[in-house]
């Protein structure tokens, strides 16, 4: 509608139809044929037609204003035109009029304007009269009433003049505006002193009495509520005015009934800001407001206390002083409601629920000042204090800032006395016993309590703690029978954790001495208790039970808790503290003593109910079953049953061992100081332990380790004070050492007892110190252990020794001299007729070995026994015919064994005796051997004995028993059983006599070569039926010929060999024969001389055969030690024997690392229970170390092959039929047919570099598995005593680190590339997608010391230089021979540059990637020179990416400021960038390599069975570009490059080919298809530099139509991106926008008026998007500008353009300082109110509904907000007030209320304060749809509008602004608004709404 028309609302004439505000009751008949009769009248009237068209013609002439004086004009003749028309009362067009006069009122005019502005209100007020007045009061108000505080010194009393000549006068009729009116007055109370002040005072008083003074403070305090600026003015009018209150009918005649808004009033000022207003506030409350006289609620007594205690934080003295007068009362005393209302308000800010730290801490802090005052902190304090901690334990479970909290609580802990903390403690303990507690709260508080409080307090430790501990072992004394802890079974873990933790803060001084107190006056909660220390005299006596008891003294001291049962004080602490028996009693020791007798007591009683009593049972149904072992408690209770007792055992052992040891110290001390035995009476005490015995029974009859380890440890620990205290226990020590020996002897087995052992071992040396011969008691045990004759458990018994030994020395323990008769049992097993034994046995040969003489001649005479008759047969051994010799009869094997059992011992360290063996022939033994006794040499071995010595001899006979077996046609089979036992015993006997002997002699060729051949076959034979006993001392022997082959090679014997043990000799012929393996294979003299044993038949299916057997697991060890010792020999049989090795070796430790990946899972999820696995043997170690020797040496050799020969053990050797899974070889070469090539290796070097990315790979895994010691956090638990494996991860990590450092040495390229393809093979080989890589073998790699993270990068690099360099015809050999050039063919470059970015973002430093930087600068100059060679829709973005990362780690060097340096990193960085714009848009073919494809080669190494490596997945590289382009590089390009220009160029370039054509296609950029674009687009606008590059494309598509047709999601992006665009050019687009709007017709011939419509509605719609993108005020320049225009739009037809200015309005108010609108308001308030008295006057139409709904969301927004400008005008709108509760009312004056009861809805509904008064925390809008097809629609906002602000006025809540922008962005892109949910009030009101009415 336009504003000359405006008439409409006053469509006739008649003085009361014409207002909005009109009365919409119904009128009686007589009063409607008035009003009819005036109506007609007025029309015909003529005088008043002129009247309306001469206020018309005026009104006209405000559209022409130019200046001020042209509004003094204006009103001058509109004064003049109303003063010739006073006889009527209505004024024509008063709602223009208004808004006229509203204007002329600005602040900004002239005082004269303002002065005429009055005089034509004046006027009007006159000819209205009270009653035309009171109806049309809000249209002349909402221009007064704001003015007052703003006018001029000479204009403020024409104003007050005004408001008391025509406003006073209308009486009641002023209620509905009376808190607006007192709005406008208060700024005349602000200064006391001015000319104002009493005529303002006098104005209220009249309002008070003509609308009631419960009415009037009713307003008066809304007026505080939501008036933050005239808080101060209304203050001091209150102090000025309020009556004193003595009662609460007082307060009911003055306030009322309802005092909540008093009360909320008085809260607001005490939290005001001001110093001032918080003053006058508490000044208030004192006079008038006493707090003793109960005059509130007490729910609204808490809300004046909680705001005005707060008053407190700003250390006033002022301020604290009125507090305390408050709350102490006029008898300076703190009454108990006061105390009350004190402690409910702490207690419920304690409590909150909010997480703002300064809101948590605030009660801490407010309790700390008011201690100041030690009237009210001290008592309050009393009854607070447990709240304190219950709020902290409670935060500290659900707070994320809890610590910060605690700092405050600290800080109010340590001003509290720890007295008054202790004794609140004491009480809780004793009140609450338990066994009749419900819960354990109190307990669970206490132990929250004991962590928070400080204990560094001498009366802490010396008086509370003792006495606190005593009362909670009084409270174990009820736990007599089994029923009783199983009834408390859930506590008492608790409650005893609680004794320990205690026990364990009490001092040793507190326990050693006791204390007595002097003499003191009351507490003070600042004064601490004074102590002095008694004499042993004294404490003795006390102990005599002379004195007061524990349960007076306590009484005594802490009596009740203050205002206990509501009494008042009930301590009495003057007199208890004042009474003698007090100062008699002694507390510390003797208090301890008393506790360590009931914890005595309790253990006795735990021990007899929960596992005697069921120990007992257990054997009487054991006896029933007839089982063999005895029953247990832990067998026959529940899992969780038994952990409740471990866990109890374990705290009570705890406790009563500290408490034992401590009373055994202190008798001790005490018999020093006094040493006659008559002084000593407490030594008697220590012969009534029975407790200890019984301890030490449970425990060693107990079947569960849990339980053992705690009673041993415990009873141990005693035992060992008693001895060192010397104080005699009654107590079987020798019996006991007996018993626990044989307990813990059997926890030593291997399997599942493995996590015991350690703790077992300590247990047995504990033990060991119990007495002074306890030792030797151990020691005799363990011996007769070992002298057990049954074979199985002898073997036990060495194995548990040998565990016992093993963990004793890793212990630095004297273990040979404590354990000395068990050791040589243990070397008399070599004797022994089991090979099992001797076995266990040689463990301890090894490393101690004894001296010791032999006779040759017997032992001989023995060997050569006539009955010895061998001959030779074949048979099937694993499915293969083999020749075995057989034993033809029985002969004395046993004999046999113990000759070579002696022969062995005599031969072990006596070089003279093997000298002799050597220089003597048979002829020169002392007995005659006869002819026919030698004649087997001949037939066996081909030797003549006329030729042979005694070594010679000794050594054909040791041969001849080794391959010798038992046939079965000897004997019976058990016997035959019998005879086969004892001959494995000869066999091992035999072979160690051999290994040992040949280690120290040299033996000629031909010899070597018999005892080689029998030997492999003698260990294929052992390894087909999985005989272990034998193999290992076999290996040694066929060591030592390998060891006589390189002597007789070098010919110089080394005279200097020392061989104390076995393997010392191993070791040391591998260093001395090899050097190191340093001497290659080709320069051996046994390549020309000797025949080498390798190439015998079978040598290399035994070695394969033993690494792949299962079964042979137990002696890989041996099979380590031998094939490093021939791998000289086995090199040049690379092929045909070492290849296949190392393949077997692969496979084996990719089962290792399995089976050990399931086991360290299994460990952590049954560590506890004894039902744990096995630990893994060292398997992995043995295969990992093997690996390393194989490839040292590999790398070390130069030699090249024979082809020939290679070819033919090709053909020969069967062993291709193996199929190794575990071993894969390089990806580099591929498998076709076809003869070798120059390509292949050539030598073991080269082939153990090919095959390098195979165990590469497995040695990742195990990285993986150990470079973590899972195991380490088994030490540190109390109930498993210690499994570790940090030796197998040491071992394994250290070899690994070895094979790679070997590796890098001398082939750096090699190992980077092969972790290269190890690291590509970690990823997914999928096209959707790769996961994360696994950066292991990378981590791994860094294990090598040199090899850096810059070396790494410079390989990589430079292979790819090498790469380019062979595609462009311009590579070196050196480029031919670089493994990236010459291998990698199936990892594109664009793969390797992935590599790199991931890996410079990992690993690598910015030092080193200076040094890498030139040789990448380097290959991306020369790359980008070849682009026909490069997949660039690939390699480009990867390259790119790459550089990224390097620049970005050059940043943080000193070497960024080189100028040199950055002009070519700019220079190559811009080339990069702008090539992969370019290529971006171009079609994507598959990532390939700059290589030429070569025809793969083919080599018999992958018909083995290696796989190959597949190809890097594609996906790793085809990942959306121009995403990581806008989330990392485009921000960070102020960082990479320096030059803004180059920056503009590429992102020039960036939005040429990119961004553009994305909003050609879509200008919203919306969908995933142009997502990338959007956020390049965003990541661009964050350059306010670069704005010109894009601002252009973009601003285009903003005007588009299509552009406001999104989601939210870009919404958010765009509003950033726009806010970024207007502040580059910001009065240019908003005139630019605002030139759109426009109310002239377009003259386009083909342009209609619904499209020249729409054009403007987008073009308003932008300009609101415009202000919506920008800051609070960014906009201010252009706000007149933007005014113009929606008053232009207003001016106009109600329509969809109303609708985008009030959306534009909506987005002002939240966009702009509410006084910054201020020439807004008269022109927003005339659109409401006349938009309501549209559908009041029912003209509402369906077009005008879609404009109301935009008008209610306005004032909806309005009320939200709040603001202080909008406070004068409310009441205008809505009821603010109480009577606003009541919807019903005869008379409603508000517009909602009068459209409410128009509609007829919302009818009797009754809304009291209390049910408003909730805690709403933020404020939210109930209209949320953005359409509406009828008024009914918001039939439940106009019946709730009121009733919401007035609640969100009470409860003082905050505007959801997040959820209100929501809202506002949801209207403007024309989406679904978020849902609201209504307060619940306002639901209840809504439930009854009709719209039968409506």
């Amino acid at each position: 509608m336009q504003t000359n028309d405006w008439q409409h609302l006053d469509s006739s004439d008649g003085p009361r139809a014409a207002s909005p505000f009109a009365r919409v009751s119904s009128p009686t008949p007589s009063d409607a044929n008035s009003n009819a009769a005036d109506f007609d009248a007025l029309k015909k009237d003529p005088k008043y037609k002129r009247y309306v068209n001469a206020i018309d013609t005026i009104l006209k002439l405000f559209d022409s204003v130019n200046e001020w004086a042209d509004v003094i004009g204006f009103l001058s003749k509109l004064l003049k035109t109303l003063q010739m028309h006073n006889q009527y009362s209505n004024v024509p067009r008063k709602l223009v009029v208004s808004k006229r006069l509203a204007q002329c009122l600005n602040p900004a005019l002239p005082s004269g304007v303002h002065q005429k502005t009055l005089e034509v209100y004046q006027s009007i007020f006159e000819a209205a009269g009270p009653a035309q007045l009171a109806e049309d009061l809000p249209l002349w108000s909402y221009g007064l009433f704001p003015f007052f505080q703003s006018a001029a010194m000479s204009v403020k009393p024409v104003v007050l003049n005004l408001y008391e000549r025509h406003y006073l006068t209308l009486g009641l009729k002023l209620k509905p505006s009376l808190k607006g009116m007192i709005l406008a007055l208060l700024p005349g109370l602000e200064e006391e002193g001015n000319e104002f002040f009493d005529p303002v005072m006098q104005m209220l008083d009249k309002l008070c009495a003509t609308v009631g003074s419960i009415y009037f403070f009713h307003c008066i305090s809304l007026a505080i509520i939501s008036g933050q600026r005239l808080r101060g003015a209304a203050v001091n009018y209150l102090l000025k005015r309020m009556p004193k209150f003595a009662t609460k009918a007082d307060v009911a005649s003055i306030l009322g009934g309802d005092t909540l808004v008093v009360s909320l009033a008085l809260a607001a000022a005490l939290e005001d800001k001001q110093l001032l207003v918080q003053r006058g506030a508490l000044e208030l409350l004192v006079v008038h407001f006493p707090l003793q006289n109960s005059l509130f609620p007490p729910q609204e007594v808490e809300v004046i206390v909680c705001a005005a205690i707060g008053v407190v934080l700003r250390k006033d003295m002022s301020l604290n002083r009125r507090l305390y007068s408050w709350l102490l009362g006029s008898h300076n005393d703190l009454q108990p409601s006061s105390r009350d209302s004190l402690v409910n308000t702490l207690r419920s800010m304690l409590w909150t629920s909010s997480v703002d730290i300064h809101e948590l801490t605030k009660p801490y802090r407010i309790i700390i000042s008011l201690l100041d005052k030690d009237e009210i902190g001290a008592a309050v304090l009393e009854l607070i204090l447990f709240d304190i901690f219950k709020s902290l334990k409670h935060k500290s479970e659900t707070l994320s800032n809890y610590k910060e909290l605690l700092q405050s609580a600290e800080m109010l802990l340590d001003v509290i006395n720890s007295f008054i903390i202790w004794k609140h403690i004491y009480h809780s303990v004793v009140t609450n016993p338990l066994g009749s507690c419900q819960d354990m709260q109190t307990y669970e508080m206490l132990v929250y309590m004991l962590g928070v409080i400080r204990f560094d307090d001498e009366e802490v430790k010396r008086i509370h703690l003792p006495i606190l501990l005593y009362w909670l072992s009084y409270h174990l004394k009820a736990f007599q029978s089994s029923e009783d802890f199983h009834i408390n079974s859930q506590k008492l873990p608790l409650f005893l954790s609680i004794c320990s933790k205690i026990l364990e803060m009490i001092p040793p001084e507190s326990i050693a001495k006791g204390f007595s107190l002097k003499s003191l006056s009351s507490l003070h909660h600042s004064e601490r208790l004074a102590m002095e220390p008694v004499d042993d005299a004294q404490q003795m006596n006390f102990s005599d039970g002379e004195g007061i008891g524990i349960e007076s003294f306590c009484s005594l001291l802490y009596g009740s808790l203050a205002y206990q049962d509501n009494q008042e004080c009930s301590l009495a602490e003057s007199n208890s503290l004042k009474s003698p028996y007090i100062l008699e009693f002694i507390v510390g020791r003797p208090v301890v003593e008393m506790a360590f007798g009931n914890f005595q007591l309790f253990l006795r009683n735990m021990l007899e109910a929960l596992i005697v009593g069921n120990n007992n049972n257990n054997n009487n149904n054991n006896n029933h079953d007839n089982s063999e072992g005895g029953g247990s408690v832990v067998s026959s209770e529940s899992t969780n049953q038994l952990k409740w007792t471990v866990a109890l055992l374990e705290v009570t052992c705890s406790i009563v061992e500290r408490l034992a040891c401590r009373s055994l110290e202190n008798c001790a001390a005490l018999r020093i100081r006094r040493p006659s035995p008559n002084a000593l009476p407490q030594l008697e005490a220590f012969d009534h332990w029975e407790w200890l015995s019984l301890l030490s029974d449970c425990s060693t009859q107990s079947m569960h380790f849990s339980i053992l380890n705690m009673g041993l440890s415990s009873v141990v620990n005693i035992l060992h004070q008693a001895q060192q205290s010397s104080i005699p226990l009654k107590f079987d020590t020798n019996s006991f050492i007996q018993i626990s020996v044989q307990k813990l002897w059997f926890y030593l087995d291997c399997g599942s007892f493995g996590i015991y052992h350690s703790r077992a071992v300590d247990l047995l040396w504990k033990i060991c110190s119990v007495t002074k011969f306890g030792s030797y008691v151990v020691e005799n045990v363990v011996a007769n252990f070992l002298s057990c004759r049954d074979t199985t458990e002898l073997v036990a018994h060495q194995q548990r020794f040998g565990i016992f030994w093993k963990l004793s020395e890793a212990s630095k323990k004297r273990t040979g001299i404590a354990f000395s008769r068990p050791l040589f049992l243990v070397l008399d097993a070599l004797r022994s007729q089991s090979p099992a034994v001797k076995r266990s046995g040689e463990a301890w040969i090894r490393n101690y070995v004894t001296s010791y003489s032999s006779v040759i001649d017997p032992i001989l005479a023995t060997l050569l026994h006539p009955d010895i008759i061998v001959f030779s047969d074949v048979i099937d051994v694993s499915q293969k015919k083999e020749r075995i010799y057989f034993y033809k009869r029985e002969f004395n094997m046993g004999q046999v064994l113990y000759s070579i059992e002696t022969l062995c011992l005599l031969l072990t360290g006596h070089r003279s005796l093997l000298q002799t063996l050597w220089v003597h022939t048979l002829s020169d033994s002392h007995f005659a051997i006869e002819a026919q006794h030698l004649e087997w040499l001949d037939e066996e071995f081909g030797i003549s004995r006329f030729e042979l010595n005694y070594a010679e001899l000794l050594i054909y006979v040791c041969l001849r028993f080794i391959r010798t077996e038992v046939h079965t046609s000897i004997a019976t089979e058990s016997k035959r059983d019998h005879l086969r036992t004892i001959n494995i015993s000869i066999q091992s006997q035999a072979s160690e006599f051999l290994a040992k002997f040949l280690g120290l002699a040299e033996t000629q060729n031909r010899l070597n070569t018999v005892i080689a051949k029998v030997l492999i076959r003698k260990i294929t034979y052992s390894i087909a039926v999985s005989d272990l006993d034998l193999q290992p001392l076999l290996l040694l022997v066929l060591s030592a010929v390998y060891g006589n082959q390189e002597k007789l090679a070098v010919s110089q014997p080394n005279e200097n060999r020392r061989n104390s043990t076995v393997g010392d000799a191993l070791d040391n012929l591998i260093v001395s024969g090899r050097e190191a393996f340093g001497l290659s294979p080709s320069a051996s003299k046994l390549d020309e001389k000797i025949d080498s044993f390798e190439t015998l038949s079978g040598f290399s299916e035994m070695i394969l055969e033993s690494l792949v057997q299962s079964s042979n697991r137990q002696v890989l060890q041996y099979w380590m030690d031998f094939i490093i010792l021939v791998l000289p020999r086995i090199n040049m049989s690379f092929r045909t024997i070492l290849e296949p090795i190392l393949g077997a070796i692969c496979k084996q430790l990719a089962l290792r690392e399995r089976e050990i990946g399931v086991y360290f899972q299994t460990w952590k999820e049954n560590f506890l229970h004894s039902s744990a696995d096995s630990a893994p043997d060292n398997d992995v170690v043995i295969l990992v170390s093997l690996l390393d020797h194989i490839v040292t040496y590999c790398l070390l050799s130069e030699s090249h092959w024979n082809k020939p020969a290679l070819e033919k053990n090709k053909s020969a050797s069967n062993l291709w039929d193996y199929n190794i899974t575990g071993m894969v070889t390089s990806v580099f070469v591929d498998t076709t047919s076809g003869d070798a090539t120059d390509h292949e290796p050539q030598s073991s070097r080269d082939a153990i570099l090919e095959l390098l990315p195979g165990p590469l790979r497995v040695l990742t895994s195990l990285y993986a598995l150990f470079k973590v010691d899972p195991f380490k956090e088994s030490l540190e638990s109390p109930n498993v005593s210690g499994v570790s494996l940090t030796f197998l991860c040491t071992s394994v990590l250290g070899s690994i680190r070895h094979i790679l450092d070997s590796v890098y040495t001398k082939y750096p390229a090699h190992l980077v590339e092969s972790s290269l393809e190890v690291w590509f093979s970690t990823f997914e080989a999928s096209e959707e997608g790769a996961r994360r890589p696994d950066n292991s073998v990378l981590d791994m790699l860094h294990l090598v010391p040199h090899c850096t993270s810059q070396a790494v990068g410079v390989s990589v690099v430079e292979g790819l230089k090498s790469r380019l360099a062979i595609a462009t015809n311009t590579g070196t050999s050196k480029d031919r021979s670089n493994p990236f050039a010459a291998k990698t063919k199936n990892i594109s470059d664009s793969h390797l540059l992935f590599f790199l970015e991931k890996y410079v973002v990992s690993h690598m430093e910015p030092e080193p990637m200076y040094e890498v930087w030139p040789t990448l600068h380097s290959y991306a100059k020369d790359s980008l020179a070849q682009p026909t060679l490069l997949n660039a829709n690939y390699f480009l973005p990867s390259l790119l990416r790459l550089v990224t990362v390097c620049i970005e780690k050059l940043i943080m060097t000193r070497h960024f400021e080189d100028k040199r340096m950055r002009f070519h990193m700019d220079e190559i960085y811009q080339k990069i960038f702008d090539l992969t714009i370019v290529y971006c848009s171009k079609p994507v073919e598959p990532p390939a390599t700059a290589l030429v494809q070569t025809p793969a080669i083919a080599t018999t190494s992958y018909a083995f069975g290696l796989a190959k490596f597949p190809k890097p997945a594609t996906s790793l590289i085809s990942s959306d570009f121009l995403l990581h382009l806008s989330s990392a590089i485009i921000p960070s390009l102020r960082r990479l490059l320096l030059d803004q220009d180059k920056i503009i160029a590429i992102l020039s370039n960036l939005v040429y080919y990119i961004v553009a054509p994305g909003l050609k296609a879509s200008p919203n950029l919306i969908g995933s298809k142009f997502k990338p674009c959007l956020e390049i687009l965003h990541a661009m606008s964050k350059l306010s530099f670069a704005v010109k590059t894009w601002k252009k494309e973009t601003w285009d598509a903003f005007l588009d139509s299509r552009f406001f047709d999104m989601h939210l999601a870009p919404f958010k992006l765009w509003k950033s991106i726009m806010n970024s665009l207007t502040n580059a050019d910001k009065d240019a687009r908003i005139i630019e926008i605002t030139g759109k709007i426009s109310t002239a017709s377009s003259s386009g011939l083909f342009v209609s008026r619904d499209q020249e419509l729409t054009l403007r509605i987008y073009s308003v719609r932008r300009l609101s998007f415009l202000i919506w993108c920008g800051t609070v005020d960014q906009y201010l320049p252009q706000l007149p500008l933007i005014q113009e225009k929606l008053v232009e739009i207003l001016k106009g037809a109600s329509g969809p353009m109303h609708i985008e200015a009030y959306l534009c309005l909506r987005i002002l108010m939240c966009r702009m300082t509410a006084h910054h609108l201020a020439n807004l308001w008269p022109i927003v308030l005339t659109e409401l109110i006349q938009l309501f008295g549209l559908y009041l006057r029912d003209q509402g139409t369906k077009e005008d509904l879609q404009v109301f709904l935009a008008c209610c969301k306005l004032l909806e927004l309005l009320l939200l907000l709040g603001t202080e400008e909008f406070q004068w005008h409310q009441w205008i709108f809505i009821r603010e007030t109480l009577d606003s509760n009541v919807i019903d009312l005869p008379n409603p004056t508000s517009l909602v209320d009068k459209l409410s009861a128009k509609w007829g809805i919302g009818k009797n509904e009754m809304v009291s304060t209390s049910m408003l008064f909730m805690n709403e925390k933020l404020r939210r809008p109930i209209l949320s749809m953005r359409t509406v097809l009828d008024k009914r629609q918001l039939a439940p906002f106009i019946a709730t509008l009121s009733h919401h602000a007035y609640s969100c006025t009470l409860t003082g809540s905050k505007p959801d602004l997040a959820f209100i922008e929501e809202l506002l962005e949801a209207d403007i892109m024309e989406l679904d608004s978020p849902n609201v949910t209504p307060p619940p009030v306002l639901r209840s009101l809504g439930s009854s709404f009709g719209s039968e009415n409506i």
